[in-house]
């Protein structure tokens, strides 16, 4: 099969997925796994408006599919830094399918599977169920390259927005150094009349 003619339903081209897929986000995107500060967490919500972009409408050009019989529920009781303990649900999926369809030259469908698995913790149950879909969508896209960068440790939260600061930064310091230019000429002419060799030394600054 010649992948290399292969569209998605919005019409990008496989090798323009790639970069779409990988493209950096909105500094808002990027923020610390809780607990491990050198590790990046990537909010879900831009990954789904990454691939309604890329594939057309969830329901349409990708999805995801799983057996309720493969997630399941459990209740931790864990304690609190301030004393008591907490009962928390841990919900794990151990099963989930994300498909994309791609069209091909000759106008057949074909439609990719990936399957993942995930997991989430929190005080809601549904909240906690919802986390191990998410969680496991989020497995099954990084597989397509979906912010390859931030998985090959290339991109973080710390790194986002550095590049773009430091440009900024340069601007005004630049300026700065050329300000002070216009006041070195401007004594220059009281010095004309009593010293004449004065008048060169404008010329160096040409």
């Amino acid at each position: 099969m010649d992948i290399k003619n292969h569209k998605t339903l919005t019409g990008m081209l496989l090798e323009s997925v790639a970069a779409r897929l990988d493209a950096e986000l909105p500094k808002d995107a990027y923020k610390a796994v809780p607990g491990a500060a050198d590790l990046t967490d990537i909010d879900p919500n831009y990954m789904r408006k990454v691939l309604n972009e890329v594939f057309g409408l969830c329901g349409i050009g990708w999805g995801y599919k799983y057996d309720s019989a493969d997630m399941h529920t459990e209740i931790e009781e864990r304690k609190r830094s301030t004393g008591g303990v907490r009962r928390v649900y841990v919900a794990t999926l151990r099963r989930l399918t994300f498909w994309y369809k791609l069209s091909a030259a000759d106008g057949n469908v074909v439609t990719c599977e990936i399957d993942a698995s995930g997991g989430s913790d929190n005080d809601v149950e549904a909240y906690a169920m919802k986390g191990a879909i998410t969680n496991a969508l989020g497995h099954a896209s990084s597989n397509i390259g979906f912010q390859e960068s931030v998985y090959l440790g290339k991109r973080s939260h710390k790194t986002i927005g550095k590049t773009t600061a430091s440009a900024k930064t340069a601007v005004p310091a630049a300026s700065k150094t050329a300000a002070p230019a216009p006041k070195v000429s401007k004594p220059a002419p009281k010095q004309e009349a009593p010293v004449a060799p004065a008048e060169e030394d404008p010329a160096s600054f040409v």
